[in-house]
């Protein structure tokens, strides 16, 4: 920040530009003139409208045009000369650095007209930051050690130390950062004194010992400044020494602080409304979601953000978003793309010279070339960058790592082991949690590779994962990151399973660990899905968050007319465009609202082995699958034991066997409405009877010896299987239905958290049950099934038009029992629009999430209510997973298009037999064995499915 000091009356004049402005232009020149000392005022204006671009340069911009403009009339040189020196400074603050160099010449053409020696060198050294800033180097640092001289010529030392201040930015731009301290450590001798310019001073130091890895000295450095800018209400330089604060944490690996601060600068530049500085900032706010794994995010942020960049002519800002802009374009699998981001950034680095970030982006044009199977380019790049780095510093270590791991992809085990051993080293130094997790992991590898225990390299990885996911503070990032780093806990499970029976206890614990914890917080109720009423600062991101929940609803509904169908007039393809956008939008804002509040909430710690036989029922078994990298593992607990089973399939044969079998159920569903011959009937219930066999060959046969003599089976699925009907598949004799009682969980630690100490399953231990029928042309006997069940539970009905949202949402809240007979849809591509019809509109998942229910049993008896969309960390998208997190203890839905007449049979059947006692994994079984004598393929009996406690 370059700042007026030698003011001909000393110290700015509060308000008084502000009176000015607030004039008609018309009468300003008479105002300036009747204080008598034109020049003396104008100059002091000058001095406050410096001072103010620091905080408001929307402001600062309207007040130095006038200031010009006013110069210019009252026909003094050297005010005019000042301000235009002051507006060459504040387009510079507002990102609009051409204007800025063509205004500072012709200040500088002004004050030697004149004579004025001090102005002209004032107004070169307003040059020098926007010179920086458009990567013209070499003509900044001589502009600015020119204008120094001429400064200390004339016998101006706290000018010259201003001087000091910008060469000392323009060396750090360029990348030589112990120059850069040499010039802020001498300005800030004179320069102390003046509050303001040394908060400046020190948040410039801070960029110089950040990118020399002087972390410590650089946080302080940044906060003291921040603190300052804050307390003045600078917004504009709060905004980017917040944004410093970021970036020096995302390059520390401390996530949850980058995202905290750098949603801190977001803030405070849209408030100074600087739209060149926001694009930088959110420039580097996308590098920190390529570090959560959030890579989609990163580049739709990318989009938006190289536009402004290049507009506002930020070169070196622009090459370090496309770097960005290249490796989230790795990770979502766009390699072209990337090849294009990488290769611009690449010349750009080049052309201004700047090696050490050309180096790091050859980091990831190495990672490039390793997704492109140009292994040895890859090993090349990583190298050639890994000698430009100064030894022992963050960017070595990263090096390092990535050279790790191309000597072990090429059998170089040895030379592996010592570079992730530099990398890990290096990494602990700093206490780089994720850099440490990617070295701890690869090192284990190699000891994997040699035969060696890589266990406890594997465990610490895990452990540093594990440290930066539980600070994260909203639940995408928390899923994304752990998704990011899934192989890491694959790996793990597999080199505990290496152990052998000794090491199935951690195996099982981190295969909890890696799927469903953002679920798992959920139901633990750590986690409060419904948004609090926030700061007087949040208030309006909570008022778009309405907005865009109240578009969203009316877009879901858009899809389907009133009464079922769809809804022609709605282009399909703008609908989708339009309802991502709004999702896209509505997660990014509950996510600002969640790094805003801070410090992350508490999480829930996934069960144990021990703990989970410990709440497993008496003739009950569980069986947890879990794909770890391309081998289908089974766990097996029963009579408080564990077995594991291993190689059970591929990760391609289960998507397939799954494919397989719901082709069969569309088959029968399809021939449903029409007359068959019996032979045709016979031919497709023995080729979807086959097909259940061989799912039962392949996942459940091999662990049929050690389940035992129980009644029970509670079934873990992952990944592909949580879409099979395991109630269907065939041993030799029959369904597994015919043997079991079968219940589907999301994972063991949700089964744990379900199932509190005394639990009671008696139906009328809460409110009365809650009947929810909404039919139409389609589906006519929904009303009827409503109207049967509400007599079988003795329950409030809400049919059709009654069934509103609202009242559906307040009558929920104590019920014992909600039954929801209405048509399910589930979207895959956006299951968040996935719902339940109601009578005025869709009931979303986002809706769902929203309800706090005491309700033991939630059956959801339309179509598809079960089915989901699997994503990062085996996260479940559904409503089954929403329904779960909003309090429902046990579940009973449907896979797939249930038939409407086999619908209300089933659950008439199903509510006598749990108004007996029966629980309702029970009541159902005892449903499915009547159906299935009536109907015999599995298309129409087994649809239906028991979830949660069972």
């Amino acid at each position: 920040m370059v700042e007026v000091a030698d003011a001909v009356h000393g110290e700015a004049l509060p308000g008084r530009l502000r009176d000015l402005l607030e004039l008609p232009e018309a009468d300003r020149l008479h105002a300036v003139r009747l204080a008598g000392d034109p020049e003396g005022v104008l100059i002091a204006f000058c001095e406050e409208v410096e001072q103010l671009a620091a905080g408001e340069v929307a402001l600062a911009l309207t007040a130095s045009e006038a200031l010009v403009t006013l110069a210019n009339a009252v026909h003094v040189p050297r005010a005019h000369a000042e301000a235009l020196g002051a507006r060459a400074m504040v387009l510079a603050y507002a990102g609009q650095f051409a204007e800025s160099l063509q205004v500072c010449a012709e200040a500088v053409d002004l004050s030697e007209l004149h004579g004025l020696v001090v102005a002209a060198a004032r107004s070169r050294l307003a040059a020098v930051h926007p010179l920086a800033r458009l990567g013209r180097f070499d003509e900044a640092l001589a502009t600015g050690l020119a204008a120094r001289e001429a400064l200390l010529e004339a016998r101006e030392p706290l000018l010259a130390a201003r001087a000091d201040v910008s060469l000392g930015a323009v060396h750090d731009m360029h990348e030589d950062s112990h120059a850069a301290l040499a010039h802020y450590d001498r300005a800030l001798l004179v320069l102390r004194q003046d509050a303001m310019v040394a908060a400046q001073i020190e948040t410039n130091r801070g960029i110089a010992l950040m990118n020399l890895d002087r972390f410590v000295e650089a946080e302080a450095a940044f906060t003291s400044g921040l603190e300052v800018f804050e307390d003045q209400n600078l917004h504009w330089a709060a905004g980017v020494a917040a944004g410093n604060l970021a970036a020096m944490a995302a390059r520390q690996g401390r996530l949850e602080r980058a995202l905290y601060n750098f949603e801190r600068g977001r803030r405070a530049l849209e408030a100074d409304e600087a739209p060149g500085d926001l694009a930088r900032l959110l420039a580097e706010h996308a590098a920190a979601l390529v570090a959560l794994g959030m890579s989609a995010e990163a580049v739709t942020v990318l989009e938006h953000a190289l536009p402004a960049l290049e507009e506002f002519g930020l070169v070196v800002e622009l090459a370090q978003a496309r770097a960005s802009q290249g490796k989230a374009q790795i990770l979502e699998g766009q390699l072209p793309e990337a090849e294009l981001s990488l290769t611009l950034a690449a010349d750009a680095f080049e052309a201004l010279d700047q090696t050490l970030e050309r180096a790091r982006l050859d980091l990831t044009r190495s990672e490039l070339a390793a997704a492109l199977g140009r292994e040895d380019e890859a090993w090349r790049l990583a190298h050639d960058a890994h000698l430009a780095f100064a030894p022992d510093s963050v960017d070595t270590a990263a090096a390092s790592e990535i050279l790790a791991r191309g000597d072990l992809g090429a059998g170089r085990a040895d030379a592996a082991l010592a570079r992730a051993t530099e990398a890990l080293a290096i990494a602990e130094t700093f206490d780089l949690a994720p850099l440490r997790a990617r070295a701890l992991h690869t090192r284990g590898l190699t000891k994997r590779a040699q035969g060696e225990d890589a266990l406890p390299d594997l465990r610490q990885a895990v452990r540093q994962v594990e440290r930066v996911r539980g600070a994260l503070q909203a639940d995408r990032f928390r899923s994304s990151f752990l998704g990011s780093n899934l192989a890491l806990y694959e790996d793990a499970v597999l080199a505990a399973l290496d152990a052998g029976p000794q090491g199935w206890p951690e195996a099982f614990a981190f295969v909890e660990l890696a799927r469903g914890r953002t679920l798992l917080d959920q139901v633990a109720h750590t986690l409060d899905l419904v948004e609090p009423a926030g700061e007087a600062a949040d208030a309006s991101l909570l008022s778009d968050l309405a907005r865009i929940r109240a578009e969203l609803n009316w877009h879901y509904s858009r899809l389907d007319q009133p009464a079922g169908g769809v809804n022609h007039d709605v282009d399909p393809f703008a609908w989708q465009d339009t309802t991502c956008r709004l999702e896209n939008e509505f997660a990014a804002l509950e996510a600002r609202l969640a790094v805003a509040r801070g410090a992350a909430a508490l999480y829930a710690v996934p069960a144990d082995l021990n703990q989970v036989l410990a709440v497993l029922p008496a003739e009950t078994a569980l069986i947890e699958f879990f794909l770890a990298k391309d081998e289908l593992v089974a766990f097996v607990l029963s009579g408080g034991k564990v077995r594991v089973k291993r190689s059970l399939a591929s990760r391609h044969e289960i998507a397939q066997r799954v494919q397989r079998i719901r082709f069969q159920v569309s088959r029968a569903i399809a021939s449903s409405g029409r007359v068959l011959d019996a032979a045709r009937g016979e031919r497709m219930l023995a080729d979807m009877q086959r097909e259940l066999a061989a799912a039962y060959e392949q996942l459940v046969a091999p662990c049929r010896a050690d389940i035992g003599d129980v009644k029970r089976l509670v079934i873990v699925p992952h990944g592909p299987l949580h879409g099979l009907p395991f109630n269907a598949l065939r041993d030799g004799e029959g369904a597994l239905i015919e043997r079991y009682e079968i219940t589907v969980v999301p994972s063991a630690s949700v089964l744990c958290q379900l199932r509190p100490a005394g639990a009671s399953t008696d139906p009328a231990a809460t409110g009365a049950p809650l009947v929810v029928g909404v039919a139409d042309d389609q589906a006519p006997e929904i009303a009827t099934e409503a109207r049967v069940i509400a007599r079988l539970v003795a329950g409030q009905l809400l049919l059709n038009a009654e069934a509103t949202s609202d009242r559906v949402a307040h009558e929920a809240a104590a019920a014992s029992i909600i039954h929801l007979a209405t048509h399910g849809r589930f979207i895959p591509g956006q299951p968040l629009a996935s719902g339940l019809r109601l009578g005025d509109r869709w009931l979303t998942i986002a809706d769902i999430y929203r309800l706090r229910l005491a309700s033991p049993l939630v059956v959801l008896s339309g179509c598809e209510t079960g089915r989901t969309a699997v994503t990062d960390g085996d996260e479940l998208m559904g409503l089954t997973r929403a329904f779960l997190a909003a309090g429902a203890a046990s579940l009973v839905y449907s896979l797939w298009l249930a038939n409407d007449a086999s619908t209300v049979e089933l659950m008439t059947r199903f509510y006598t037999a749990y108004r007996n006692g029966q629980p309702p994994a029970a009541a159902l079984r005892t449903a499915q064995l009547h159906l299935m004598v009536e109907r015999a393929h599995p298309a129409f009996w087994a649809p239906f499915q028991a979830g949660g406690m069972g």
